[in-house]
């Protein structure tokens, strides 16, 4: 009764900004992808540097369990997480053709991720003889590998950075340009008429009382009256 609200009928879900929810609302925002490729990427390489296996080397005068470090069993791992680095910061400066561009790179690094360590877990027999070998200078027929979750964590990893990439080829033709393409000076509209800018400064008033000033000048200086 006098409050001014328009009437909304019953069922009906008010004005369409008010909607919770909406497209805007679901879009991800560049700052968001920015941050999550990049923390994608510190992910990989925190993954990379902690044991994936563990592995026992006997020796004549020697028994140690050895831990073989995500590097050193799948160098994919972090290396797909210095291309997710890269392509962050690829997503905060470039332009949208650039971000397309990072987005198949972001895609592609988690493949790479996810089916390298894949490969690791179906055989980390093989990786666990070149780490004996390499600490005791003898190849061994025989290991028992003794895998630890981390590769688990570099395969999620891998999946989200294909998600995340997919995302951005979708979201990222509603975030705004380059910051430096707002000084870049406007044209003219395309198809319309060139300004002549001497036209019109030749036509100013300033102009017209300046000619008028001098050629009264040099009239005076020739003696004549230039009334």
């Amino acid at each position: 009764h006098g409050c001014g609200r328009p009437a909304v009928a019953p069922g009906s879900r008010g004005p369409v900004g008010d909607v919770p929810g909406s497209g805007s609302h679901r879009m991800l925002s560049k700052r968001a992808a920015v941050l999550g490729v990049a923390g994608l990427g510190v992910v990989l390489l925190g993954v990379g540097a902690v044991p994936w296996l563990r592995v026992e080397a006997v020796t004549a005068i020697s028994r140690e369990v050895l831990g073989v470090r995500g590097a050193q069993a799948v160098p994919m791992v972090p290396a797909a997480g210095l291309v997710l680095l890269a392509a962050a910061l690829a997503l905060a400066l470039a332009g949208r053709v650039g971000r397309i561009l990072a987005a198949v790179a972001i895609g592609a690094a988690g493949v790479l991720a996810a089916s390298t360590t894949v490969g690791f877990l179906t055989e980390p027999t093989a990786a666990a003889r070149t780490a004996v070998a390499s600490a005791t200078g003898v190849r061994p027929l025989d290991v028992d590998p003794q895998v630890t979750p981390w590769p688990g964590a570099a395969i999620a990893g891998g999946l989200l950075a294909v998600g995340v990439g997919v995302v951005v080829v979708r979201g990222s033709r509603s975030w705004p340009g380059r910051s430096g393409q707002r000084y870049e000076r406007v044209g003219p509209a395309p198809g319309g008429p060139v300004p002549d800018r001497k036209s019109s400064v030749e036509s100013s008033p300033e102009r017209d009382a300046a000619s008028r000033a001098m050629h009264d000048w040099d009239a005076l200086s020739r003696g004549e009256d230039p009334s």
